[in-house]
């Protein structure tokens, strides 16, 4: 149980307390430090304007973004606004719209990257960041059985099943590289290092339910899996805080990589553009695994009985109990993909207009999502406003809609924006109001925000047109070999 209770906690404070960043769509095609990290192929770098290095670090990018969608939104927005308590009375028995909960947090705690080459121009760099996501469907029946099970008694079907839950946290140490093949071909990758925080996956594959009212009993067989594991075996929650076994209070160096759950993640990407501003990118992000180590638990539950109780507390408690005393978890290690994302992006610059076309699809995961974005640029400020739409298998959930400002130079970048603004501003108004109401977009709860900066330093790098010599000229590949060139900056 302490060791449920130190995931939680740790994956709580990652993905609600921390400084994170983690829009979806927005900053495709920016020209940001941050996009250059996420899609690697895509340049920061303006000929003769840009200074040699990039970088950010210490809250550089800090954000969050969480969704929820289902059928239980009416019932959670009355706990939320109206201080009402959750019933699952009127909660149709639909199998298949399930409450969904989604949240991602991507934290680049420190950036650096270098402009190298001219006549073939690459650039590389280093970053740490921690990267958490996490998400679960939880069905109407399994929310009537929480909330009241009597709600389930004389049902013809009591079978419970497809409920899920699963999240992972971990630092990600990267080096990156972009190459441009020529003026209208780049390719991009990015290698990381991982360390895995926490990890938790679980699975409620079917709970079969006889229900007696009469003799106050329940007859239940249950088939459910789970796997745990965390770098901080030693810590153990204590109120709102964290400490250790002994009773000391937590220190920074817990939230340093351990690399006692080992791992490595490739992200690449190819760019395409031509000359009338029409650029397309493709990439394949954090495609990769995590060695949890053998500190970790997996449990297995395969098991019938029968419930009794004076009340519907006891029954639930005895019910617990008896899977608890049943319940023999292997301590072992194991090995588990990280949430890879495809994705692809197209735009076209018009003018001081430039219109972003996103598409995503988690690979392990069915989440994905569709988003179009307008961005408005009178230097040096740009204005962008964004329509989007997540999907949940083949089902379309949630409806976005928001707005981003930057103010961006070649040598640096502030930006602030939510992929769900005017969410998050009817979310504000019902709480202020204390009033709930059909939200835009199906009734579902979002909130999102980040912001970011970064800056230039260094000299200014020529253009291979007007330089009379230049370092790596035979680009990046040439020069990891080790051939000699030579490199001029402007002053």
């Amino acid at each position: 149980m302490k060791k449920i209770i130190v995931i939680s906690v740790c994956l709580y404070s990652l993905f609600t307390l921390t400084e994170v960043n983690a829009q979806r769509y927005f900053l495709h095609h920016s020209g940001t430090l941050y996009s250059s990290f996420e899609n690697p192929s895509e340049d920061i770098f303006v000929p003769n304007k840009s200074k040699q290095y990039a970088v950010s670090f210490l809250l550089g990018n800090l954000g969050f973004y969480l969704e929820q969608d289902g059928p239980a939104q009416d019932m959670l927005r009355q706990v939320l606004f109206e201080n009402k308590n959750f019933s699952a009375n009127d909660l149709p028995l639909l199998a298949n719209q399930p409450f969904t909960t989604f949240f991602s947090s991507n934290q680049y705690l420190a950036m650096f990257k270098m402009c190298g080459g001219i006549t073939s121009p690459f650039e590389y760099g280093f970053s740490w960041q921690i990267k958490s996501i996490g998400y679960g469907s939880v069905t109407n029946q399994m929310l009537k059985l929480l909330n009241d099970y009597t709600l389930l008694a004389n049902q013809s079907n009591n079978t419970i099943k497809d409920n899920a839950i699963a999240a992972q946290s971990y630092h990600q140490l990267n080096f990156s590289i972009r190459q441009d093949l020529n003026p209208y071909v780049s390719v991009g990758a990015k290698i990381g290092l991982l360390s895995g925080i926490g990890y938790m996956n679980a699975s409620l594959d079917a709970l079969g339910l006889d229900i007696n009212l009469q003799q106050q009993s329940i007859a239940y067989q249950a088939n459910a899996q789970a796997k745990v594991a965390s770098a901080y075996p030693d810590l153990v929650a204590d109120g709102s805080s964290l400490k250790t076994v002994n009773g000391s209070e937590q220190k920074w160096s817990y939230f340093l990589p351990t690399f006692r759950n080992p791992g490595a993640a490739i992200s690449f990407g190819c760019s395409l553009n031509n000359q009338n501003g029409l650029f397309a990118s493709f990439n394949v992000k954090d495609l990769g695994f995590i060695n949890w180590s053998t500190n970790s638990f997996v449990y297995t539950i395969n098991q019938n009985g029968t419930a009794t109780g004076t009340s519907q507390s006891t029954i639930i408690e005895n019910i617990q109990t008896k899977i608890k005393d049943d319940l023999q978890p292997k301590k072992q290690s194991f090995i588990a993909p990280t949430e890879t994302l495809l994705d692809m992006s197209v735009s076209q610059k018009i003018g001081f207009y430039k219109p972003v076309l996103v598409v995503g699809k988690y690979l392990f995961n069915p989440y994905g999502f569709v988003a179009f974005t307008h961005n408005f640029n009178i230097y040096p400020i740009q204005l962008g406003l964004s329509t989007g739409w997540n999907t949940y298998g083949t089902t379309w959930t949630a409806y976005n809609m928001g707005a981003q400002l930057m103010y961006q130079t070649p040598n640096g970048e502030f930006y602030i924006g939510s992929e769900q603004l005017f969410r998050m501003l009817e979310i504000n108004s019902d709480a202020q109001q204390k009033i709930s109401h059909q939200a835009v977009g199906g009734g579902s709860l979002g909130l999102d925000f980040y912001l970011g900066f970064s800056f230039k330093f260094g000299r200014v790098a020529e253009d291979w047109g007007i330089s009379s010599y230049s370092n790596f000229e035979n680009g990046f590949w040439n020069w990891l070999f080790g051939w000699k060139t030579h490199r001029r900056f402007l002053d």
